[in-house]
């Protein structure tokens, strides 16, 4: 008998959590419903860009909580940095041109684009592990609760703001769970969540 190497390696499978991704792409159709009466008019959160990080990234998100590998997973934790970065670059453009004027904000903003292009760039070769991508997912949720619970607050608030805070928590709560899920596994020495040990191939001959 000869045995044959087995096949080339698939990258680490990881948890789909469909509850984090259903919540995600919610979060994210929320950006175009109406959420403030502004002026006697109804107002969704597209109208305001500075806004638009906390639903796209709820989008990313969506898509790496369904992903099936971790390497995925972390190209689209990459990219959800990079969406942070952009939001805090584009409101620093923002101010400085209103203070410098048009054309120096527009500069500003071309620099922020393409610092965010080669961030996540940088990023997306980090070995992130399960635990810290999830740990981002919270922070990401938090900030979507905070936004949205200063919405709904509002004396102008219509029910878009209130669906948008109640998936935000959905969010918020599916993704501790999620951590909490990754911890134990961990402190269980990860036996939940070995990778199948390879098979043995052989082959007979006839003599």
């Amino acid at each position: 008998m000869t045995s044959e190497a087995p096949p080339p390696s698939s990258p680490s499978p990881v948890r789909r959590r469909p509850v984090i991704a259903l919540s995600g792409w919610v979060l994210f159709v929320c950006l175009f419903l109406p959420t403030l009466r502004v002026c006697s008019s109804p107002a969704a959160p597209i109208e305001f860009p500075p806004a638009y990080g906390v639903y796209l990234g709820a989008a990313v998100i969506g898509v790496a909580a369904l992903a099936a590998s971790l390497r995925v997973r972390r190209v689209a934790h990459a990219v959800l940095l990079g969406l942070w970065f952009a939001t805090g670059a584009g409101i620093l453009a923002g101010v400085f041109g209103s203070i410098l004027g048009v054309s120096m904000g527009w500069t500003l903003a071309t620099i922020g684009l393409g610092l965010t292009i080669m961030l996540i760039a940088r990023l997306a070769r980090v070995s992130w592990s399960g635990r810290g991508v999830i740990g981002v997912w919270i922070a990401h949720a938090l900030i979507a609760s905070a936004w949205n619970g200063m919405l709904a607050a509002e004396t102008g608030a219509l029910w878009g703001a209130y669906f948008a805070l109640v998936v935000s928590g959905t969010l918020l709560v599916a993704s501790a769970v999620a951590l909490s899920s990754e911890n134990a596994a961990r402190d269980d020495g990860g036996l939940g969540h070995m990778p199948e040990l390879p098979r043995a191939y052989a082959r007979s001959r006839d003599r």
